[in-house]
């Protein structure tokens, strides 16, 4: 249930970051408003290789798990089959407070299961 929720809450984020990134830096600059169609879609389960680590220094140890966990998986015979997912395993966060470690799981889709070593759930997002 625990990565079901942090699933959702990773697409969430996701989401938000695209619609900020289209508002900010988007062509349209005029001041009226858009409606947006928003819908919900059901998501498959996701077959992925992924590390997990306990991360604090985001700017350096980040970019590195990310490539090791690119270097083992190929290492294997496989490659990504989909773009980079990031879960953050959060709970009860105070985010006016320094945060500390956070145990952070990257994950790369991946085409064969012998190359998977986790399977993200079916999750209905927006």
């Amino acid at each position: 249930m625990k990565s079901l929720q942090l699933t959702i809450l990773f697409l969430f984020l996701f989401m938000i970051f695209v619609l900020i990134g289209h508002i900010a830096f988007g062509q349209n600059q005029s001041t009226t408003s858009q409606p947006f169609d928003i819908e919900v879609v059901e998501v498959p389960e996701i077959l992925v290789f992924s590390l997990k680590k306990e991360i604090q220094d985001f700017s350096q140890e980040l970019p590195q798990i990310i490539h090791d966990s690119v270097v083992e998986l190929t290492k294997m015979g496989g490659k990504p089959s989909g773009p980079l997912i990031v879960l953050y395993y959060l709970e009860n966060v105070d985010f006016n407070q320094p945060l500390g470690k956070i145990l952070t799981e990257i994950a790369w889709p991946v085409d064969k299961a012998q190359y998977s070593n986790n399977q993200l759930p079916k999750i209905k997002a927006a």
